[in-house]
């Protein structure tokens, strides 16, 4: 394991590992597997757009 280098988890590689975990468990990702602990970090990232202010006047 290389602890110099960070790369953040995804929406791309979350999916790649879900794929090959659903392969390998016949269609079903375990809860706290890695696959779902992936899916939930990226989840948990992912930005929300800015509410928009009300144009009432």
């Amino acid at each position: 394991m290389n602890k110099g280098k960070f790369s953040p988890m995804t929406r791309e590689a979350a999916s790649r590992i879900a794929s090959t975990t659903a392969k390998k468990t016949g269609g079903k990702i375990p809860p706290k597997s890695f696959a779902s602990r992936a899916d939930a970090t990226v989840q948990r990232a992912q930005v929300l757009p800015p509410l928009r202010k009300s144009s009432k006047a």
